[in-house]
């Protein structure tokens, strides 16, 4: 069950960030190709995602843990903003061929209005957190709509590099868009983490429980797996990333995103197990 749900959520995260980070790139210039291509790509992460998640979500062992059977209650609770958002999506692939900028633009903008209240509902409704009252409404979709844009700008960046080998002579602009939006978007990831680490930790000290013995040295080897993995190394190739973009060495950056996808996946898979686990959006 825990693994279908996982799989769920990076899946439409991923999807519902690609399509958020469209709304980045300009047509024109890119040209329609590259948006069907991503809309696609979206598209069928949507349907995979929904697909693993009706065959194997519902199939829990005789004592789930209370903080996964909220967590598939509110997927199911908000599943129509979902469906909008696959629906809106579809409705911007089949206009593209048209040419009609105003009407893809508003069916863009849509789905991913659409994708971030299932995000936000999801995050915002889970079962009692650990956190503290206040900021628990803003940290929980916070954390989801980061993810998703992590997810969503790192692969989108990845596909334009590569867009670069058909088109040499096309403007670099689009490909520092989306560099800067990753490097923005890794660096709010990294406070949000950094401040639920602090409330952890602090939880963690006043439980009197011993931190290298039991479930909880595992969720700090995770933990320690989390911040490596998904945050420091990905801060540091989008750093090599930018740098590489800014000398139009487009080649030498997609290689290094291809590291970053890895590594953000990989985080980002972390990220929402620790979530189920311990009930902190690390």
């Amino acid at each position: 069950m825990i693994g279908s749900i996982l799989f769920f959520l990076v899946s439409n995260h991923l999807a519902l960030g690609i399509l958020a980070t469209l709304l980045a790139v300009p047509q024109r210039t890119v040209g329609e190709r590259f948006f069907r291509f991503n809309a696609t790509v979206s598209l069928c992460l949507l349907v995979l995602g929904r697909i693993v998640y009706t065959l194997y979500g519902s199939r829990a062992g005789p004592q789930p843990a209370p903080r996964l059977v909220a967590l598939q209650l509110e997927i199911d609770q908000a599943g129509p903003w979902l469906w909008a958002a696959g629906a809106l999506a579809l409705g911007y692939l089949l206009s593209l061929p048209f040419g009609r900028p105003l009407v893809t633009r508003a069916l863009l903008g849509g789905a991913t209005l659409a994708g971030a209240a299932f995000l936000a509902l999801v995050s915002s409704r889970l079962a009692k957190s650990p956190l503290p009252e206040a900021p628990v409404s803003l940290v929980f979709p916070l954390d989801f709509l980061l993810s998703a844009l992590a997810l969503g700008s790192v692969t989108v960046c990845m596909i334009l590099g590569h867009w670069y080998l058909v088109e040499p002579g096309m403007s670099v602009r689009p490909l520092r868009r989306v560099a800067a939006l990753f490097i923005g978007v890794m660096v709010a990831r990294a406070v949000v983490c950094g401040y639920t680490s602090l409330v952890a930790w602090q939880g963690l000290r006043g439980s009197g429980e011993d931190l290298l013995t039991g479930a909880a040295a595992l969720d700090l080897l995770f933990f320690g797996q989390r911040v490596i993995f998904g945050l420091a190394l990905p801060l540091a190739l989008s750093w090599m990333i930018w740098q590489t973009v800014k000398i139009r060495s487009t080649q030498s950056a997609t290689g290094i995103l291809y590291v970053a996808v890895v590594f953000i996946l990989f985080g980002e898979f972390l990220s929402h197990y620790m979530l189920v686990s311990t009930g902190y959006p690390l």
